[in-house]
């Protein structure tokens, strides 16, 4: 081994080119494939990936073949340039550099000795069997999730309602005051149908009334933060209070028919703090039961269990019989009632939100109250120019329980205010907004749809509803029959839910999807649309063997550039060369002397060892069964091998 000099290295231009050009096609083919690594596929006219990559796969295989070829040719001159080995070995090492079956019969060969490095150019050429096939596993496609910006979701910023007023003002003329009725009628069917529609539909119905657009087959919106009606709801069986009193007087409430009636008996009556109660006589001549009785109001104040909500837009209580046992189904007296109680509450908030809509069915991932949010205390104010506050004019002052209220009020929503605000920081004017007419027109239709009074059958009624005393609603039924009973219509939708919790949060998901599809500012929220792409996945495990080839023929050309006699000295540079194969006649004419057949070549030249390349001043040795008669007659057979040619 030695540095070899200019004048030699030159000698290899076309097989260090061929090198040159290997790695520059696979630097090629890897460059393309990492631009196309995870990219939408594409079919062209004319070619397509799996084309340029063959193309590239097979070239740089060619160019790496032409020098490994070459440079096994040359080691075969190396291999005979050291100690005399089996004439035989030459053609073996040919036929290797001829292409794969070639090396592939020197790698198995039994009697084939030594020549390491003619053995790792065979092993190269194998393995750039794999060079084509393995490039074509580089390339596999698969299906992959795109996401592009698009799709909206309604969210509600300020919210604004219109209704039709009536104002009839009855001015009082003394000294101490005077004073505004006022009659007003809101109305806004939206949200009327909302409500009925939250009350009755199921919840994944429900969701897929929200106003959002996905204009593909799948769509998220991540990141939704709106106002809307949340709800919450308690258990308030620790509250009831049970008690049991004889000679006791029962008054029903109000028949069908307007007829009321009252008995003394034995009865068994619940309560609630706020004044609900549910009572019935043991065993009554009327034979009527009341099953369930409600109370609601949109006075916090005036609730058992939500007293800290400060948005409130109504409360309902509700006591009912529970009928696990199968008291109703057996019919049986007043006597071991078990009853149930449940406050449940809407409020206004901000919530949120993340949706996901695949295609065509909304789903909502999460959906959380922004607790950030509250009622900014520089919110609902009265407005004391509108109001005519210090002229002759101006209306009393508003009863403490109402200055904060929430309520639509017969008498007092004459009242002008400012808008309600949820807001995360009270010093700046940003938040959500509600407006006046929007808080009366959704606590109007609570009221209308919670609560119900008739003034000439029931003693402590109004017709305003925050005035109106316990029960506000009820449901009956006659004893040994299955009619029932009730008003408001409500009251029955309650008695036949399983999970009124449940059916409040139906509710405040009905009224938030309107209230974002009404929002009057008309904002919305850019979601992500989903859709699957099928796209090129490169899968680099292929590439190693390419990259294994490349090295090991790089390091085969070096490794063959610096082969030296063993004695030192530079091998001539002769390659495949049949003009030096030629020239090495004379020194083996012997061995061939009078052999006629390709077996009888082949045999002599597996029985004769030689050394084919020497230096100057060596003599050619032959090592042999015949080796005596083949130095004697050297010269003859020399002269016999040039009359044949």
């Amino acid at each position: 081994m030695g540095s070899p000099t200019t004048r030699s290295i030159g000698l290899w231009t076309w097989e260090i080119a061929s090198l040159v050009a290997s790695i520059a096609q696979f630097a090629a083919m890897i460059a393309i494939l990492i631009s196309f690594d995870g990219k939408e596929i594409f079919d062209g006219p004319l070619v397509t990936l799996n084309t340029v990559v063959s193309i590239l796969a097979l070239g740089s295989k060619a160019s790496l073949l032409t020098l490994v070829a070459n440079c096994i040719s040359q080691a075969n001159w190396s291999l005979f340039s050291g100690p005399p080995r089996r004439l035989y070995d030459f053609e073996i090492v040919a036929d290797a550099s001829r292409g794969p079956l070639g090396s592939l019969r020197l790698l198995i060969s039994r009697s084939f000795k030594g020549g390491a490095i003619v053995r790792a150019g065979a092993s190269i050429t194998i393995l750039a069997i794999g060079l084509g096939p393995f490039a074509q596993q580089l390339i596999q496609i698969e299906q992959r999730q795109a996401v592009e910006n698009g799709g909206r979701f309604a969210r509600a910023q300020y919210y604004d309602l219109s209704y039709a007023k009536s104002t009839e003002l009855n001015l009082m003329e003394d000294e101490a005051e005077s004073y505004v009725a006022v009659t007003s009628t809101p109305v806004n069917f939206g949200m009327q149908a909302a409500v009925m529609y939250g009350l009755t539909g199921k919840t994944k119905l429900i969701l897929q009334q929200s106003d959002y657009d996905c204009p593909g087959s799948h769509c998220e919106f991540p990141e939704v933060t709106s106002l809307a009606v949340c709800s919450k709801c308690v258990n308030l069986e620790s509250s009831l209070e049970r008690r049991e009193k004889e000679n006791s007087t029962v008054f029903s409430v109000a028949l069908p028919n307007g007829v009321t009636w009252q008995e003394v008996g034995t009865a068994t009556k619940f309560t609630l703090p706020n004044g609900l109660f549910l009572d019935n006589l043991h065993n009554p001549q009327k034979r009527q039961r009341v099953l369930m009785t409600m109370l609601g109001t949109s006075n916090s104040s005036k609730t058992v269990a939500m007293k800290d909500i400060d948005t409130l837009i109504w409360s309902q209580s509700v006591i009912k019989m529970n009928n696990e046992t199968g008291y109703l189904a057996k019919n049986e007296s007043w006597t071991e009632p078990k009853a149930e109680a449940t406050e449940c509450a809407l409020y206004y908030c901000a919530k949120d939100y993340a949706f996901e809509a695949r295609n065509g069915t909304l789903m909502a991932t999460s959906s959380v109250v922004n607790e950030a949010y509250k009622r900014n205390p520089n919110s609902w104010k009265l407005d004391d120019e509108a109001n005519m506050v210090g002229s002759e004019f101006a209306p009393p002052p508003l009863p403490a329980e109402q200055q904060e209220s929430l309520a639509f009020h017969r008498n007092y929503s004459w009242y002008t205010r400012s808008d309600l605000q949820l807001s995360k920081d009270f010093t700046k004017d940003e938040g959500w907004n509600i407006t006046q007419t929007a808080v009366e027109v959704v606590n109007y239709i609570a009221q209308s749809v919670f609560s119900t009074c008739k003034p000439d059958e029931r003693k402590n009624c109004s017709a305003v509803a925050e005035d109106r005393g316990a029960p506000t609603g009820y449901l009956s039924d006659q004893y040994r029959t299955t009619n029932l009973r009730y008003d408001p219509e409500v009251a029955q939708i309650l008695w036949d839910s399983n999970d009124i919790p449940q059916t409040f949060e139906n509710l405040a998901m009905s009224m938030s999807n309107t209230i974002r599809a009404g929002d009057s500012m008309q904002s919305t929220d850019e979601g992500k649309v989903l859709h699957y792409v099928t796209v090129y996945k490169i899968r680099w495990v292929w590439v190693v063997l390419h990259a294994t080839v490349e090295v090991s023929a790089a390091l085969f050309l070096i490794l063959t550039l610096l082969y030296k006699f063993p004695t030192g000295g530079r091998i001539p540079v002769w390659k495949s060369s049949e003009m030096a194969t030629m020239s090495k006649g004379s020194q083996v004419s012997s061995v061939f002397k009078g052999a006629r057949t390709l077996e009888e070549l082949n045999k002599r030249a597996k029985e004769a060892s030689v050394k084919l390349v020497i230096k100057d001043g060596e003599s050619t040795e032959f090592v042999g069964e015949e080796y005596v008669q083949m130095v004697g007659k050297q010269h003859s057979s020399q002269e016999y091998l040039g009359h044949g040619n």
